[in-house]
Formats: structure tokens, sequence, C-alpha cells
């Protein structure tokens, strides 16, 4: 079974609040007893997601699992749901223990959960795994391509691909909001609102589409358009027991635009619905510890972290951001231990990168600090600060010298006025006795 067709067989959506499955159990048996039990489940599920019953559906899929855990076709359609919901890291997490023995099956799936958390490097690496066996799974290949390209800040090249790929699939869904959300990228606002209005006119209106319409007019300032395109977007949205991603694009942008509009109580009708889906709790506690920083009350912003760590000890972003305060007021272990740990090159802000690599550097481990960036820069090969901090560290070390030069040479040349990277450079050309 391809992934689109279990997509098809499965479109809804998961509560993101019950993200949570087993890995590969170890214990039950894989008869044919167990498999008959399990498709039972999976026949429950995609009756429960044709009806927007999706927390069921999750349900039955977990079932299905437990009563066939060897089966890969059931794990896909469990992160497939995981993906759809927005929940990619869960998503990737499930597939990465069944990828060495099943790459072929399950290695489209994962890169597409790389790639939706921003680790484009990871997904073209993982793609490389796998041939396509069907045209669908040649398609999603090259749509999973094309957004790491757009990740990396590729964006003529993404264009060309999502381009090519709406031509030759002009009803398929990703390959237009991937064309789309390229154009307001490159700024090109009013090309995407008459990409998408030729879109709509041949196909009819999706929230997706008309979301991106609608925050291109928004962009142009064209705010009663906007409201209109996105008023459009609510109507259409899909009917679900859980709030999806996609409402809370929508939503978030309707209630900017008409706030600007001053119709201060419509916005506030959306603003409320916006709360009531959220997790007040970490949002008040993350806001309150903000404050304690801002005043440079930092001993009370760390404590305020911990206890939302206690809280949440899966919450990446307050494991950094207390990390990053230990490791600059002296609490070197614990900071680089934080960083660390909560740390990813692909995606992780560059102001984290940099204060995990300090406290690296700081605790004697300048070889993995080096490690980090040489990563980042990989994912990342256009960000000046990254390219900045791989050189001068890299100039450091011995047998690196050669990626220092070039990436320190690069981000000279993408901002020749920073004089502090020439002078390193040319330290080491006088240390070396380079000319």
């Amino acid at each position: 079974m391809t992934k689109k067709s279990i997509q098809k067989s499965l479109p809804g959506l998961i509560l993101a609040g019950s993200l949570l499955v087993a890995f590969p159990l170890l214990s039950g048996c894989n008869n044919n007893t167990g498999s008959s039990e399990a498709l039972s489940h999976i026949s429950r599920a995609e009756t429960y997601s044709e009806q927007g019953q999706f927390r069921s559906a999750l349900l039955e899929i977990k079932n299905a699992i437990q009563k066939d855990p060897n089966n890969v076709e059931h794990i896909l359609r469990l992160a497939d749901l995981y993906l759809q919901v927005g929940a990619a890291k869960e998503a990737s997490e499930l597939l990465k223990p069944w990828l060495q023995e099943n790459p072929e099956a399950v290695a489209l799936t994962l890169a597409r959960a790389y790639v939706d958390q921003g680790k484009q490097l990871s997904a073209t690496e993982t793609l490389a795994l796998q041939t396509p066996s069907s045209p669908e799974d040649e398609l999603e290949a090259s749509l999973i391509r094309a957004e790491a390209l757009r990740r990396s800040g590729e964006l003529a090249k993404a264009l060309a691909l999502f381009d090519d790929l709406a031509t030759s699939n002009p009803s398929n869904t990703e390959a237009i909001t991937g064309l789309l959300q390229t154009q307001v990228n490159l700024n090109k606002d009013t090309r995407a609102i008459e990409i998408a209005d030729a879109w709509i006119a041949k196909n009819g209106k999706t929230s997706d589409v008309l979301f991106w319409k609608g925050l291109a007019q928004y962009r142009l300032n064209q705010l009663e358009q906007a409201s209109d395109t996105l008023t459009d977007a609510v109507g259409v949205l899909p009917t679900s027991d859980i709030f999806l991603p996609v409402r809370r694009n929508v939503l978030t942008t309707l209630s900017r635009v008409l706030t600007e509009q001053g119709q201060m109580s419509d916005a506030q009708i959306y603003n409320r619905i916006l709360v009531e889906n959220q997790n007040a709790g970490a949002q008040a506690q993350g806001e309150a510890a903000m404050a304690a920083i801002k005043e440079g009350k930092l001993e009370e912003a760390k404590t305020i972290l911990r206890d939302t760590l206690k809280m949440d000890p899966e919450n990446e972003q307050v494991a950094m951001l207390l990390g990053a305060i230990s490791a600059g007021t002296g609490e070197l272990e614990e900071g680089a231990q934080l960083l660390t740990e909560n740390l990813d090159p692909e995606t992780t802000p560059t102001q984290f990168i940099r204060a995990a690599t300090m406290a690296q550097i700081d605790v004697g481990d300048r070889e993995a600090a080096l490690k980090t960036l040489d990563r980042a820069v990989e994912a990342r090969p256009n960000d000046n600060e990254l390219l900045a901090m791989q050189g001068i560290l890299a100039l450091s070390l011995p047998d690196h010298e050669e990626s220092g030069i070039a990436n320190l040479s690069k981000a000279i040349s993408n901002e020749p006025e920073r004089v502090r990277l020439r002078l390193a450079l040319a330290r080491h050309y006088l240390q070396n006795n380079e000319p």
C-alpha cells in the first residue's frame, strides 16, 4: 500500500494531545487471528475518519497495532494521521525504528515527516534510501524535494519544481499550495493571487488555497479582499473533532485582518476560539519567564522555566531557553546539557545554536561544537551567522582548517563589511605563513 492510498483511505486527523504511541511492540504474535482483528480495527478507523471522528480513528489504529504489531502498514497509517494533524515529530519518532529493516516501506513517509519539521537535510537523505514504486510515490518524492528546496532557501529552484508539479498535476492541492507559498516567500503576492484564482476556477475552493490567497492579499494591504477570502476559507474548513493546523492558520490571519479593519468585535470571536484551543498554562508561564528576563531577573526566570519543565518535560523551547540562561549565568554543565539534548542543528534557531556551541566550548567539548555547526551549515548553507561561527571554530582545530576557510570566505563574500571575519581569516594566514 502506498502512502497516498493510505492517505485517501484515512483522510482524517487526530487529537494533538493524544500523540503518544508505542514503538514496535515486542509482545503478541502475528498470527492470522491477530491480523484479522487488526483489519477490523482498520475498517472501523476508516469509517470514523470519514465521519470526522478522528479521536476514535486514532484509537482504532492503535488497537490494530496491538493486534498485529509487526505490520508496517498499520504503522504507516498512524504516521500519516500524525502528519495530517501537523504532528510531524511524532510521525518521525514512530517511523525511525522501522527504517533500517523496512527502508522501502517507510522512507518516503519519514522523509515527509522530516521536511514538515523543517529538517530538509534529513528528508533528502532519507529519500535516497528508497525508490518510488508508483506514480503516486514519485509525485510525493518530488513534492518533498520541492519543499526541501523551499525550506533551505533555494526559492528559485523550489518555484520551478513546484510549477512543474502543479502543471502536470493540476488538481493536486499540495503542489498548488507549495507553489503559492513559494510565490509569497519571493514577495510575489500579486502573482500568488492570480495563480490561486485560476486554480480555484478549475478545481473549486479549498481552505489551504484560500488561506494563501488571503495571506497574499493581506500582505498587499488589500484588507477587505483578504477578509472576504479568509471568511470563505472558514466556510470550507474540513469538519473534524479536533482543532486542525489549517483552522488555526486561517483564524489567526482572519483575526489580524479584522483587527486592522477596526472590526474588533468580529476579531474577538476568532480570538476566543484560538485561546480556547491553546495551552494557556504553558503560555502564561512562558510570558512570565520572558518578562523576568527583560527585567534582568534571571534567577527568577530560571525558576519559572524549571517549574515549567517539571510540568512539561518534553518542551524543547523551554529547555533551550533555560539552557541558554543557565550557561550565561555560569551554570555551564546544566546549560550545556539542556542545550545539547534539545538542540536540532537543522531546525533550532541560530541564537540557540550559538549558545549551545559556546557552552560546549566552555566545558571543553570543541569537537562536539564543531559537529553541531557542521550539520547546521549543511542544512542552512546561506545562514551567515552559522557560516561565521563554523569558520572561526574550525580554524582553531587541527584538520578542519579547510572547511573553516571555505565557510569564513563565504560569510565574508556575503557580508564584506564584517571586518572581524576578515581579521580572523587574515590572522590564520599569518600564523601559518600563507599568502
